[in-house]
């Protein structure tokens, strides 16, 4: 299968994560890219931000209205409504991980 990467993959020891907006998940893959799992996006608005834990075993969802974690197999862990405001300059919501968490 043959995945194109975006700018910026997210680096983890067992590999990376690479967002495929067009699929609508959160691609994990291997250090030779080798694609390992696929989670698919529980936030339905198309502008979302995602991340993957360091050890790759949690993935943070976030647009403008609510932040979702699941497990890798897609079970939701936690999820919030967020109260970001989208006026004024165009907006995108931003996911970052630090250290073993993620969000």
């Amino acid at each position: 299968m043959r995945v194109p990467l975006p700018g910026r993959p997210a680096w983890l020891p067992s590999g990376f994560a690479a967002l495929d907006r067009s699929g609508h998940q959160l691609l994990v893959l291997d250090r030779l890219l080798a694609l390992v799992a696929h989670i698919s996006a529980p936030i339905s608005d198309g502008r979302f931000d995602a991340t993957i834990s360091m050890d790759g075993s949690l993935a943070a969802f976030a647009s403008l209205d609510h932040t979702v974690v699941t497990a890798v197999d897609g079970t939701i862990r936690w999820q919030r409504k967020s109260v970001i405001k989208s006026q004024g300059l165009p907006r995108a919501p931003l996911c970052t991980s630090t250290g073993p968490g993620v969000c």
